[in-house]
């Protein structure tokens, strides 16, 4: 941001390194800063000594210093030649933060929480409970529920969370709200270890380690300093037909949802590409009903149909002229070697692989459909398993939902 600041500048002012206001205060209460919705920060990465303006420097920006981008407070009056602001457009919608193209709400209500009560407060804004892909978002998201906190109830110091993880439907077998395996786990030593007594999963700091870890509780626990966080796509460009950040997924007012074989189809293939885990999450979006299109196993004409479907719906071929690569509810990140659809139900023997696959490994755990041109045979569509974290250009997803009253227009 520093830089982009430095680039649109036409005047450098008095100001070689150009400071710029961030969306940081602490007018209201002095020490404690928050944003513009009020949300308190806590990790702020203050310039040495910072800040020092004590009551009559109210408002934060950030500069160079030594060069590193820091930040500093200064009184909010300030207005020098060279001094700068950046405005940001809001992807999420009041009282929710954007990170990593989702959108977080933290829920720490006086005297806690139960699991059900969290779940069903996330879905009433049509989100759900967050969980995390990689350690990285799992600290974000710890110190993201912490920040916003304005008492730690009877976990000074900490601040357990649930997360969207359960085994409730079978003991062991961890899944999230779509009966997903997550590809993510991280629990704490010997954990879980709550049999069916503990069936929901949260994140806390552990005590002897100093990190965030998973770790299973009774789905009741209700004590006062428990969280939760709620968690949602943000909208894309091409989402602009819809609201899907406050619910209405672009495709609810979309009418070209196409029926085949008692089914609805909708072919997604935004700008960029997307990858498997936010294909799910897209197709979940619209509604309970409608996921990643089923695996057509060895259904030729069901396999050309989807695939025609949204070979056709491209404006581009992205980085796939001739081709049109998508993916399928097929993964094996469960367990290596063991295709299931995303409810768990066993697709082995039931897969029209490419010839030598699949071939990835533990490295490549999702399933797509694409062209496969072959030199004895006529080409065909047919099934290879690819990093589920893939994303490029091109590369699409088409989402399913049975077909209601054969009106495939909406959802």
């Amino acid at each position: 941001m520093f830089n982009l600041n430095d680039r649109t500048r036409s005047n450098v002012g008095i100001y070689p390194d150009p400071p710029a206001w961030i969306d940081l205060t602490d007018s209201t209460i002095e020490n404690t800063w928050v944003d513009h919705q009020n949300t308190v920060h806590q990790n702020i990465n203050w310039g040495a000594d910072k800040p020092n303006g004590g009551t009559t420097q109210n408002c934060a920006y950030q500069m160079l210093e030594n060069g590193d981008v820091v930040v500093d407070d200064a009184p909010c009056g300030v207005a020098a030649d060279g001094w700068c602001a950046m405005c940001q457009n809001d992807p999420c919608g009041p009282g929710w933060t954007y990170h990593e193209n989702h959108c977080f709400k933290p829920i720490c209500p006086a005297g806690g929480l139960t699991y059900a009560e969290a779940e069903a407060l996330c879905e009433e804004e049509d989100a759900h409970l967050a969980l995390p892909t990689n350690d990285q978002m799992h600290d974000w998201i710890y110190r993201f529920h912490w920040n916003s906190k304005t008492s730690f109830g009877q976990f000074p110091g900490n601040s357990p969370c649930w997360l969207d993880l359960t085994d409730i439907a079978n003991e062991g077998d961890w899944v999230d709200h779509n009966g997903d395996r997550p590809r993510y786990l991280n629990w704490l030593l010997n954990s879980p270890d709550g049999g069916t007594a503990e069936n929901c999963a949260y994140q806390w700091k552990d005590a002897i380690s100093s990190s965030y870890v998973f770790q299973d509780a009774a789905c009741s626990t209700k004590i006062d300093g428990w969280c939760a966080v709620c968690q949602k796509r943000r909208c894309k460009t091409m989402h602009s037909k819809g609201n899907c950040c406050d619910g209405v997924p672009f495709w609810n007012t979309n009418p070209f949802w196409s029926f085949y074989d008692d089914k609805c189809y909708y072919p997604h293939c935004p700008s960029g590409g997307i990858d498997y885990f936010d294909s799910q999450e897209t197709c979940h979006s619209a509604n309970r009903d409608s996921k990643l299109v089923d695996n057509p196993g060895f259904s030729t004409a069901t396999h050309n149909w989807i695939y025609n479907l949204h070979k056709n719906s491209k404006t581009t071929p992205g980085n796939y002229p001739g081709n049109s690569p998508s993916w399928i509810d097929l993964q094996d990140f469960g367990n290596e070697g063991d295709w299931v659809s995303h409810g768990g139900v066993a697709m082995n023997g039931n897969i029209q692989w490419q010839a030598t696959k699949p071939d990835g490994g533990t490295t490549q755990n999702c399933g797509y459909h694409s062209l496969v041109t072959q030199s004895t045979q006529i080409d065909a569509v047919k099934v290879d398993d690819a990093y589920c974290d893939w994303e490029s250009d091109g590369w699409c997803a088409t989402c399913q939902h049975g077909n209601h009253n054969n009106l495939c227009a909406r959802n």
